[in-house]
């Protein structure tokens, strides 16, 4: 799965040097008046949302209006609730995506409904927009302010709602807009609750306490160390509103998101006392206790919690002038709203959260937990391909969506499994050439022999957090599919054996992932990969992409690794797997420089018959078998202990051993129910050899 870049490639930017900053209209699909051909079954009709959106725009008296996709908590996947977007477009999309909506007046008469969303969603957003909509790539945030700019006149007025709009990019947007051709961004809260009917309720679920956590580190001792980096910064509080930050900072957890464990709150914390603001329905007598919040006085190392909207008055509560942290980050930063709020009354410290870089730090504990998540998931991930082996390929009514719906439902009966970590990606033949394609009833592709499947999936563990990527190919691959597959393969296998010094950004893991694919006159749009959280966000710092300077790796950071091909509406390839960073052993004493390297979390077999041995360095060789034994020897064992034989075997045909010093062409294996007789003979002496163990 894909952090939402802040940036793109370096040739996509070149390729889009000759438009303007604002960018092009994207064609839509079957919107020419004089097509004759039916719309796409996905496209959603809105032009009453958007009329009504209008009146409520007038009524403001404001021109136009910006609806970023998120919530007040600027979280990547927000309930049904919070689905302010989708509400207004149709597009079920994510991302870094944003609508702008303007209504006409005696300046200009054109109305205009204009989606920006990234590559990744182009192609869904083209389908399930009505044509009254304009749809642009979004390659830079201020593409939105300079076509305001273009489009209306001086002196008018765009609104947003400022709890929705993280603070650094509602000044972005205003200074550009303003300085280019003084039209003002003003606050307006509320716009789209007040207009959107038949809104769903808020989520009500309780919140519970994250016992894996505390056996990792208390709560007390998190709160603690964070009070002792402000006072070294000299700052009075810190207010959180990141929901994994509340999460991770606490040790409890909620159900209030779709794919992430999180607890709709904020938290403010001073030397003094820490403030949890929640919905009270959701407080159980565990997390109470847990908290020691039922007598909380102040200077105690005990939570106060107050309901959810006392945030608000609190925050604007007058006091002596303190200074208040809060965090600016990109995509996780305190909103607009809040930032005005902490500025009435304090003097405001901006910088990255300091719990971003503490919680992408796993400790001994965490590390150990996430280790038996992805073993466990590696067992669940044999079941569903040994399963999908044996059945797609003899029914013809395999869809996309019903393959992930397959993925998704031999994950979730699975023991301390929550939920999916991001929604599952089946991507086939050509849908399996866009790098986030998520299939929709109707709208989907039928499972074929003639090409790739691209399946990028994930589930949240009550011990951890879990991210892989799998291309399949149900049928005869060619040559040119083998090479795409060879090729990610290379370069998932070079940045994991990789050894880099600790000085180095984690960006510069990037081009050792890309090098293959490369090689072969290809390149990939996304990053090559993103932290991971431990029962947390799938996505979290820190992000490896090239052309970005991000943070330095620690020793106890899990990282991805997921190089990808993509041959526009032909077929993609994309491998994923989990990387721990460990410190290497020096080999030139204390005084020696420092290197990390990686241990795979991700233990999944790969496609063998994708696979071109040839391509292969002795070095490539030689950890691919590393890995397969790993996977032989630890899923194995859970396997076993499920007493799935079937996806036992079909793990053992899938992890045989590669010559490391020669090189023949590996033949493509016989199917896991029927074994060649070599294949029996080595698999009898794989099972032999680990029931021994």
């Amino acid at each position: 799965m894909k952090l939402p870049p802040s940036a793109f490639c370096v040739a996509a930017a070149a390729a889009a040097a000759a438009e303007p900053l604002s960018g092009l209209p994207v064609p839509r699909l079957e919107c020419d008046p004089l097509s004759l051909l039916p719309q796409p079954k996905q496209r959603v009709i809105t032009a009453e949302q958007v009329a009504a959106l209008r009146r409520e725009m007038k009524g403001h008296g404001v021109h136009a209006y910006i609806l970023p996709y998120g919530d007040e908590h600027q979280n990547e996947y927000v309930s049904d609730y919070n689905q302010r977007l989708r509400w207004l477009t149709g597009f079920s999309g994510a991302g870094a995506s944003v609508a702008v909506v303007t209504r006409g007046t005696t300046l200009h008469a054109d109305e205009h409904a204009v989606l920006w969303t990234d590559a990744r969603f182009l192609e869904l957003a083209d389908v399930q927009l009505d044509c009254s909509w304009q749809l642009r790539q979004l390659r830079s945030p201020l593409q939105v302010a300079d076509w305001l700019a273009d489009v209306l006149s001086p002196g008018e007025k765009v609104a947003a709602d400022p709890r929705l709009v993280g603070f650094a990019q509602w000044d972005l947007w205003y200074n550009r807009m303003y300085n280019e051709k003084s039209v003002e961004l003003v606050e307006v809260e509320g716009v789209v609750d007040d207009t959107w009917r038949g809104r769903p309720p808020r989520p009500r679920l309780e919140a519970f306490v994250h016992q894996m956590g505390q056996r990792g580190l208390i709560w007390q001792s998190r709160v603690n160390e964070v009070r002792k980096l402000l006072r070294q910064r000299r700052l009075d509080g810190l207010v959180l509103t990141a929901l994994d930050e509340v999460a991770w900072l606490l040790n409890i957890r909620g159900r209030d998101l779709p794919h992430a464990p999180l607890l709709t709150s904020y938290l403010v914390l001073t030397q003094e006392e820490a403030v949890l603001y929640m919905d009270r329905d959701k407080l159980t007598p565990r997390v109470e206790t847990h908290l020691k919040a039922a007598s909380c006085p102040r200077n105690r190392l005990c939570v106060s919690i107050r309901q959810y909207e006392s945030f608000w008055t609190d925050l604007r509560r007058s006091s002596n002038r303190t200074t208040v942290w809060i965090s600016n980050h990109p995509r996780l930063g305190a909103s607009k709203a809040v930032q005005m709020a902490v500025a009435q009354w304090h003097n405001v410290h901006t910088e990255w959260s300091p719990i971003i870089a503490l919680k992408s730090v796993k400790n001994a504990k965490e590390r150990e937990s996430m280790r038996q998540a992805h073993a466990l998931d590696g067992a669940i991930m044999c079941q569903i391909l040994s399963f999908l082996d044996g059945h797609v390929p003899e029914d013809p009514n395999w869809t996309e969506s019903r393959l992930a719906a397959r993925v998704d439902g031999l994950r979730r009966p699975e023991v301390g499994v929550l939920m999916t970590a991001f929604p599952t990606h089946v991507g086939y033949g050509p849908n399996g050439a866009l790098p986030h394609y998520v299939p929709q009833d109707g709208g989907d592709l039928i499972i074929g022999k003639e090409s790739t499947v691209v399946v990028d999936s994930g589930g949240q563990y009550e011990n951890g957090t879990t991210d892989v990527a799998r291309t399949l190919h149900f049928g005869r691959p060619s040559a040119a599919q083998v090479e795409a597959y060879t090729r990610v393969l290379q370069g998932l296998i070079d940045m994991s054996r990789a050894a880099v010094p600790a000085s180095m950004g984690a960006h510069g893991l990037d081009s050792l992932a890309r090098a293959a694919v490369w090689d072969g006159g290809e390149n990939y749009g996304h990053p090559t990969g993103h932290g991971i959280g431990a029962f947390l966000n799938v996505h979290e710092e820190p992000n490896i992409f090239y052309g970005e300077n991000t943070a330095r790796l620690q020793v106890g950071n899990f990282i991805t690794a997921e190089p990808g091909y993509y041959k526009k509406n032909d077929f993609g390839v994309r491998l994923e797997n989990v990387l721990e960073v460990v410190l290497r052993n020096s080999t030139d004493g204390p005084d020696g420089p420092t290197f990390y390297e990686f241990l795979t979390a991700t233990l999944v077999p790969f496609d063998v018959k994708l696979i071109n041995v040839e391509m292969l360095s002795p070095q490539q060789r030689r950890w691919l078998n590393e890995y397969n034994a790993r996977v032989r020897s630890e899923v194995g064992e859970v396997l076993k202990a499920k007493s799935d034989m079937a996806a036992f075997y079909w793990m053992l045909n899938q992890t045989l051993y590669v010559p490391e010093h020669c090189c023949p062409t590996a033949p493509a294996p016989a199917a896991a129910a029927a074994p060649s007789a070599l294949a029996v003979l080595a698999l009898a002496v794989v099972a032999v050899m680990m029931t021994s163990r």
